[in-house]
Formats: structure tokens, sequence, C-alpha cells
């Protein structure tokens, strides 16, 4: 008797299972849209031909850092200071200044732009003053690069020139340089 019920419930699963599986079938699609919009990405790299400063992190990335060692006007000879960021150090009769190359590069995606727009500004106001390229940026207002930066593998050097003057205090001193690319 226990095979019979056995053997029973075996066939009736059996059976179950073919009469699912041979169930009304349907198709069914799904629509999908979308936008794509464009974008632009700026990468700070180490400058290898010379006169690079050192980044201390995010080569390769967008937020990378630079730092210096304690550089002062009389008792740090001029030239290029290895030990603080591979600035290059230059006495004036009214202070000294830190010198020094990185390099952007800017890519594209999914845009028709032929070429980018790079501004600069400093993220707060302070007491020395900085070039970048031979133009003088500060704080709350936007100073132009370039207007025809190329795309992709091409590499543009930023010369950074601090001057610090002989008014400005011992002690700490940095800030933050913000890059503003537009695409023409």
């Amino acid at each position: 008797m226990k095979r019979s019920f056995i053997s029973t419930a075996a066939m009736v699963l059996a059976f179950g299972a073919v009469a699912n599986a041979s169930g009304p079938g349907t198709n069914g699609s799904l629509a999908v849209t979308g936008e794509v919009d464009a974008s632009v990405g700026m990468f700070f790299h180490q400058h290898t031909l010379g006169g690079g400063i050192t980044l201390d992190t995010g080569d390769g990335s967008a937020n990378p850092t630079a730092s210096l060692a304690e550089v002062s006007k009389f008792g740090t000879p001029d030239g290029v200071i290895l030990d603080g960021g591979n600035f290059t150090k230059s006495t004036q009769s009214d202070g000294f200044t830190l010198t020094g190359v990185v390099d952007v590069q800017v890519f594209k995606a999914n845009s028709t732009s032929s070429n980018y727009t790079l501004n600069a500004t400093l993220l707060t106001a302070d007491n020395l003053v900085w070039t970048l390229n031979t133009n003088s940026v500060a704080n709350g207002s936007q100073t132009q690069l370039t207007n025809a930066g190329s795309y992709g593998s091409t590499r543009f050097p930023i010369t950074i020139a601090i001057k610090i003057p002989n008014t400005v205090s011992a002690g700490s001193e940095g800030n933050t340089i913000v890059l503003t690319v537009t695409c023409n």
C-alpha cells in the first residue's frame, strides 16, 4: 500500500509539471528612452619635462595637492627646492617667488565641441601674489588661461608663480586654485 501511494504521488507531480509547461504564452516589450548629456573631465598630472611641482596626492585625478616645506627669503637658497615640492625659488628686493609647472589634461565625451576655455580663480583671498602662465589670479574673478585648449592626449602646462611679499607675516600659507573648463 505504501508503494502504491508513492507511485501515485509521482504520477500526479509529473502530470502537474506537464500541464504547467503546456500553458498559453505571450510576448512583451519595454520601451526605454533617455537623454545622453555631453561631459567633460579635467585631470592634473605631474609635469615631467622639468620644473614640475611634486604632487603629494592625486596625480592623474581632478583634485591633487601639492605642499612645500618651510621656505624663507634669506634661509632658503635660490633654485630648485627638492625637499619642498620641487618649486623653484627666486629672490626679489620686495619678497621671493616660488615657481613650478603642473599639467592639465581635458577629455570630452558626447560633445561636438572642438576645443575648450580654461579659467582660473583662487578659492579664498590672501596676501600672496598668484600668477598662472603670467596671468594674475585672484579670488572673486575669473582669469582666462586659454580659449582654444585641445582635448585628449595633449596636456596643457600651467606655470604657477606664487610671490610672497616681505610684508607677509611668518606662518602657514595655503590656497586652492579653482580651474573651470567650458566646452566651446
